[in-house]
């Protein structure tokens, strides 16, 4: 889960967790979390490291982004699941939102066919993207008629 936030937000992350294993706190920290802390541990602790997570955060120049893509007249609210294209709200099916939000994260100069595999992949969708031609009809709308049809 740490991996996949990092992905679209620079929010500072503070894991709370039972496990002590120091692979597990090594794996949290290199995924990206800010802090590592195992419980049982107090409020007060947790609230203070918090509190520090957000200073490095501020201090640093980041912000705290909104989970939003916006691209063109495509807006995805990540926090909340939701995609309108044009302000007009879109319904995706579960497989389809995920890989809207794999490629969306990837957006740029367009790229050879093929080349947002990793991106789908790593979304935990594993079929090709030809399979998931619907999510452009969503997007799009139906395809123009072409002559002769």
């Amino acid at each position: 889960m740490i991996a996949q936030l990092r992905e679209w937000a620079s929010t500072p992350i503070v894991v709370l967790s039972a496990s002590c294993q120091e692979d597990a706190k090594v794996a949290a920290l290199d995924l990206g979390a800010d802090d590592y802390l195992t419980k049982p541990c107090g409020a007060g602790e947790l609230l203070a490291r918090m509190r520090v997570a957000l200073r490095r955060a501020a201090g640093a120049g980041q912000k705290v982004s909104e989970p939003i893509i916006t691209i063109g007249e495509l807006r995805v609210d990540l926090a909340r699941r939701q995609l309108s294209v044009g302000g007009t709200s879109v319904h995706l099916t579960p497989i389809e939102y995920r890989l809207l939000v794999a490629l969306a994260g990837r957006a740029g100069p367009a790229r050879r066919q093929g080349a947002d595999a990793p991106a789908v992949t790593e979304a935990g969708l594993g079929a090709s993207l030809r399979q998931h031609g619907t999510l452009r009809a969503h997007l799009h709308g139906p395809p123009a008629p072409q002559a002769g049809d």
